[in-house]
């Protein structure tokens, strides 16, 4: 359900997302390449830059949930339209093969990082509470890996599906939340 919570600030947080899995799309390892680029291009460029926001955030899972953030966003309506239009820019993408190597090296260094003892514990805790092996994180890291520039245009369509809920909500300007 949308909701907009008004407040006397001039500014807005606005969230918008939907489940993938709910409209038949499954996940793979490139979404994890796509959040990096979405998170540290598009969104930085089109709400930070352009749009004033102090910051803009994208999110997925493997369990199907997919949003888009902005925080002490000045722009409703521009950042609406930029999530929006995400999955046209997805299905567009254009990067040299060294860009999506950087991606991709910026993506499974999220993945391979040195961990505690107590993270260790609390890694295998949330593997056995959400059914996951080592196969299936090896398969994921395979999929980052091997993640090419069609696999993440093909992702467009599930950005278009999901935005399409139009399953939003806001915090924020009274004025811009009234228009």
């Amino acid at each position: 359900k949308n909701e907009g919570i008004k407040t006397a600030s001039k500014i807005n947080y606005v969230a918008k997302g939907y489940n993938y899995k709910l409209l038949g799309y499954s996940y793979s390892g490139s979404l994890f390449v796509l959040k990096s680029i979405l998170s540290m291009d598009y969104l930085w460029n089109r709400i930070r830059i352009k749009g004033g926001a102090y910051g803009a955030s994208f999110g997925i899972n493997k369990g199907g949930d997919v949003f888009f953030a902005s925080y002490r966003d000045p722009n409703l309506e521009k950042t609406i339209d930029s999530y929006n239009q995400v999955g046209s820019y997805v299905k567009g993408l254009a990067i040299s093969s060294r860009e999506l190597q950087k991606y991709i090296i910026g993506s499974i260094s999220d993945k391979d990082v040195p961990i505690s003892p107590a993270l260790i514990a609390d890694t295998a805790d949330t593997m056995y509470f959400n059914g996951l092996t080592q196969e299936d994180l090896q398969q994921e890291r395979d999929e980052i890996l091997a993640t090419t520039l069609k696999d993440l245009q093909n992702q467009g369509e599930m950005l278009d599906a999901v935005m399409e809920k139009n399953i939003l909500c806001v915090v924020g300007n009274e004025e811009s939340i009234e228009k």
